[in-house]
């Protein structure tokens, strides 16, 4: 009997030497298993599949708690095959990680659990243990099991197989922890780094976010990545950039505080949620995710925007990658500002600063890139050229603020009724310009009346008489080049101008001689009305539009001379100079017995001596105090200037014209401008004209003097014999007046100067 009893004990011993031996071959070959991976998903199916062969079930979980926050992350959760609410043993699991303790529930899990004041159970649940985990780190995990169907599910063998099974896997677990968490900070630095290059190279807003977009979700491997920008005018959130959820996402808006994007915005700071379908806030973009983190992009305490990230996996989130990404978003944020700023600065560089339309210089760039394109594609373009009628006018007596509305006012009217695809820029001060991309010039014709009735009906701008000319081209129906479209464009726009105004037309229709006539008048009245800066362009523009005009186009002299009196009109001390050198000029022109059609030429010459004052500028023009001699240069221009206005004009006899409008400043003993002529060389027309020219400025008042005496003029002028003046000359201007009653009566003949002078040719 003894040694029966002694046999039995030895077996026993000897089994439990071999179970003994056999569940430490069992821990080393799952902890060698374990450490020979770093890829925690790798760890988890490996203890999924010993723990199945060891205990026949793979239910089983695996929890951390960070220690400086408390928060869990469920690293695997319990399986469900069934397809089952997710099984919930929170209670269960907090009890592990408060007592550190192993804890065994064979059965009546319920009431077990009650008794241990555990309130929340899952009452699926008949058998359950967790063991804790222990990191070097301090911080906490569980490794738990259930059985839903049977109690008793776990031995406690089993169970105590497990808790050394704890403490022998928890170093490789860590190892793989640290490493994944080494490699993902590494990451981390490496795209912050990468960022910081990106901000200095891109400044492209749009550019910025979708590289940044798809950079976050290939480095960090997030399943969704998004960046929504704060629209301050609506107070709404835009998606702006996307990777992962398709490209119909862009554009959408969502109001402040609403999902976990609009709670970040709401709160500034980073939202989290490790399970999103169990949380209030979030709402849905994409389907399958279960866990998301937005975070604010802020910048000197403004939010710019949201960085949003998504997971089909739950709980792939947790409080340190919102610090990593915090680091990421504030980088985000600063590149975000640079770039808007400098798209600010280069939009304010393309845009009109009153108007908001675009520049002179972003639509001549943009012609030349749609006829580019047009020319590839065989496709149309127009242009439609808008000059505003009776706008001066609102300037000078209502004021400039005034006027700046009047400007808005038109292109607001411009950009509500132009395609979205047209670029309507200002052109100049009160001109402006449409490119109409694909359209030709029916459609032109289309939107230039529509946008001609819409200025004629509004009620604002009629108040102040202010309608539009208009002018149309159409690439290549009007020209082949950029430019030739522009010029005939333009061409419209005068004819349309020098008429009544206030209409569209197409140059094509009109007369060459009108066409001519037109730009030549109106090109004169923007150099009077804008002074010297445009000078060089309008004397361009003016040869090129008179070239092969034939000697019969009379009415352009009536043109010009109808705009030097424009010129005597700016000024109320020069009211009515011109046409009083006229009458005085062409006195002594008769009394020195010259033919008729000379007699008209200097009283032509008369009228046009002083148009070259276009291009002086106002404030040098009509400065009250003493020129310096800077000033004084720029005013003996004048001459030189007129004589330059008048060269396009290929009319009989126009050389004559000139040449007394260039040298009716000099002087007869050489002293005088502007090529120091002398004596005889200087043409008698000219002589005459600067007798006369004198003697009007003398008893006229000016903003520099007072008015004199025609006996001042006169002794003036003699002092001048042989000098200044021809003395023969002189002599016969005073005798002509002294047989005047009255020397400053103006001659009671009215004339129109272009028939004059043709009847006379």
């Amino acid at each position: 009997m003894i040694a029966a009893r002694e046999l039995r004990e030895q077996g026993s011993e000897f089994r439990l030497r071999v179970a003994h031996h056999e569940s430490l071959q069992t821990l080393h070959h799952i902890g060698g298993a374990l450490s020979a991976s770093f890829d925690p998903d790798v760890q988890m199916q490996i203890l999924r599949t010993e723990l199945k062969g060891l205990l026949g079930t793979s239910n089983f979980s695996l929890t951390y708690q960070d220690p400086a926050s408390g928060e869990v992350e469920t690293v695997l959760a319990f399986e469900n095959e069934a397809g089952e609410e997710e099984v919930e043993d929170k209670g269960l699991r907090d009890y592990v990680l408060a007592t550190r303790a192993p804890l065994w529930i064979a059965y009546n899990v319920l009431g077990r659990s009650r008794r241990l004041g555990i309130a929340s159970i899952d009452a699926r649940i008949r058998t359950w243990c967790g063991v804790p985990l222990r990191f070097s780190d301090g911080s906490m995990g569980v490794l738990a099991v259930a059985d839903f169907e049977r109690e008793y599910a776990v031995s406690e063998e089993q169970f105590n197989f497990l808790e050394v099974l704890a403490s022998g896997i928890t170093v490789a677990i860590e190892n793989a922890r640290l490493f994944q968490r080494e490699q993902r900070r590494a990451r981390h630095l490496a795209l912050l780094n990468e960022l910081g290059r990106n901000a200095s190279a891109v400044l492209n807003p749009q550019e910025l976010l979708s590289g940044i977009c798809r950079q976050i979700r290939g480095d960090f491997g997030y399943d969704l990545v998004r960046i929504e920008t704060l629209d301050g005018s609506r107070g709404d959130l835009v998606i702006e950039a996307e990777e992962g959820y398709g490209s119909e996402v862009l554009g959408r808006r969502s109001r402040i505080g609403k999902g976990l994007a609009g709670a970040a915005v709401e709160s500034g700071e980073p939202v989290l949620s490790t399970r999103v379908d169990k949380d209030a806030r979030y709402v849905a973009l994409a389907p399958r995710v279960l866990s998301a983190m937005s975070i604010p992009l802020r910048f000197s305490g403004r939010t710019l925007g949201v960085l949003s990230f998504e997971s089909y996996r739950a709980n792939d989130f947790c409080s340190r990658d919102a610090l990593t990404l915090g680091m990421l978003a504030d980088q985000l944020a600063i590149a975000l500002h640079n770039a808007r700023a400098f798209q600010t600065v280069q939009e304010q560089a393309i845009t009109d600063g009153l108007t908001g339309l675009k520049t002179h210089r972003f639509f001549r760039e943009a012609i030349e890139a749609e006829w580019r394109r047009a020319a590839r594609s065989g496709k149309p373009f127009s242009v439609i050229m808008m000059d505003l009628d009776r706008f001066k006018p609102v300037n000078d007596q209502r004021g400039h603020l005034e006027g700046d509305k009047v400007l808005v006012a038109v292109a607001r009217l411009l950009e509500s009724r132009s395609r979205q695809s047209s670029v309507a820029a200002r052109y100049g001060g009160d001109e402006f310009a449409i490119l109409m991309p694909d359209a030709a010039v029916e459609q032109a014709e289309l939107l230039a009346e529509r946008l001609r009735t819409g200025l004629t009906s509004d009620s604002y701008l009629a108040k102040h008489g202010v309608t539009a000319s208009i002018g149309i081209a159409s690439f290549p129906t009007h020209g082949a080049t950029p430019e030739e479209i522009l010029n005939f464009a333009d061409s419209g726009m005068y004819v349309a101008k020098h008429g009544k105004g206030n209409q569209v037309c197409v140059a094509s229709n009109a007369a060459p001689s009108a066409h001519v006539e037109a730009y030549l008048g109106v090109a004169l009245q923007r150099m009077i009305s804008t002074g010297p800066e445009v000078f060089e362009h309008y004397l361009q523009n003016i040869r090129q539009a008179t070239q092969g005009v034939s000697a019969e186009a009379i009415s352009l002299l009536d043109t010009v001379a109808a705009l030097a009196f424009v010129i005597d009109a700016k000024d109320p001390y020069t009211r009515g100079h011109s046409h009083s050198v006229s009458r005085l000029a062409a006195r002594v022109a008769r009394l020195l017995g010259l033919p008729d059609e000379e007699v008209e030429e200097v009283r032509l010459a008369a009228i046009l001596h002083d148009i070259g004052k276009v291009g002086i500028p106002e404030k040098v023009l009509n400065k009250p105090a003493p020129l310096t001699s800077e000033e004084y240069e720029i005013i003996k221009s004048h001459a030189d200037l007129g004589w330059r206005i008048l060269e396009p004009l290929k009319v009989k006899a126009i050389e004559h014209i000139r040449q007394m409008v260039r040298h009716h400043h000099e002087r007869f003993d050489g002293l005088g401008y502007p090529d120091g002529l002398r004596g005889e060389e200087i043409p008698l027309g000219a002589r005459i004209l600067a007798i006369a020219d004198a003697y009007d400025t003398i008893v006229s008042e000016r903003s520099y003097q007072v008015a004199r005496s025609i006996e001042e003029a006169t002794a003036e002028l003699r002092r001048g014999r042989g000098a200044h003046f021809d003395s023969t000359l002189v002599d016969l201007f005073l005798e002509s007046q002294e047989k005047l009653t009255d020397p400053l009566a103006p001659d009671h003949a009215i004339w129109t100067v272009g028939q004059n002078f043709q009847q006379s040719a």
